[in-house]
């Protein structure tokens, strides 16, 4: 079973890319940190009091993807 993951208004994005890996990527976890240290500022320049992060890891590189969006909804399927 996969998951599909939905996300509402996106205002910033903070990717940490590793490369020197040549492979078919996949996203080994997501998580929400809905206390990351720069929600604040980022709530604070778009005037928005709703935003969490989500954060994807990648498999084959460890590559991380923090999203910052005002709402999440994680549903599953099958894959």
């Amino acid at each position: 079973m996969g998951y599909g993951t939905l996300l509402a208004m996106v205002y910033a994005l903070d990717i940490t890319m590793n490369f020197g890996v040549i492979a078919f990527e996949t996203i080994s976890a997501v998580r929400i940190e809905p206390e990351h240290p720069k929600l604040f500022k980022i709530q604070e320049f778009f005037r928005v009091h709703d935003l969490t992060c989500v954060v994807f890891e990648t498999n084959s590189t460890g590559s991380c993807i923090k999203v910052f969006t005002t709402s999440v909804q994680i549903n599953p399927y099958l894959a």
